[in-house]
């Protein structure tokens, strides 16, 4: 987080092979205090074979509902995000990034462009992108919150997937 706990870059726990959750935005849920997607990802990330997960997001800016966000995304915050997630990538060997975002990437225009630029800049780290259960109706890959645990894990094409973001 930063100083003012208005951002939150990562939040995890791991020690070596951590599950890597790419989310919206962060809600309330800190090291101290787990929140249903954290607990959630957590037994996840054990059920498939991780020590543990970390969470990202598209957006590091707290906050508990999506139209909270600002209008406009910061770029300075923007590239602050790209360069935590490209230095937890660079910790982890063999990165596997879950696409839990669901529909809300759709939710601020800037979202579709952050998801764009940390493909690009984690594509150096070749991680292996997943996606659990199957996928929203309009296409995305489903956040975890009212996920069941019995579900398949999927392969992710992710550059793909941003490609049809904006043939839309």
């Amino acid at each position: 987080t930063d100083e003012t706990n208005k951002l939150r870059f990562l939040l995890g726990k791991y020690v070596q092979r951590p599950l890597i959750i790419m989310g919206v935005n962060p809600s309330k849920a800190s090291l101290q205090k787990d929140d249903m997607t954290s607990t959630k990802v957590a037994r996840f990330a054990e059920k498939l074979g991780f020590d543990g997960w970390v969470l990202c997001n598209l957006y590091p800016r707290r906050a508990t509902l999506i139209d909270n966000l600002p209008k406009k995304r910061s770029l300075k915050t923007h590239e602050d995000n790209l360069k935590e997630i490209q230095w937890l990538l660079g910790q982890v060997d063999r990165p596997t990034i879950w696409a839990a975002w669901g529909n809300l990437v759709n939710a601020k225009p800037y979202l579709k462009i952050c998801l764009k630029d940390i493909v690009v800049s984690t594509g150096p780290f070749e991680p292996n992108w997943i996606h659990l259960g199957g996928k929203t109706k309009e296409g995305h890959p489903r956040h975890p919150s009212r996920m069941g645990y019995q579900v398949p894990v999927n392969s992710f094409l992710v550059e793909e997937y941003v490609e049809s973001l904006f043939d839309k």
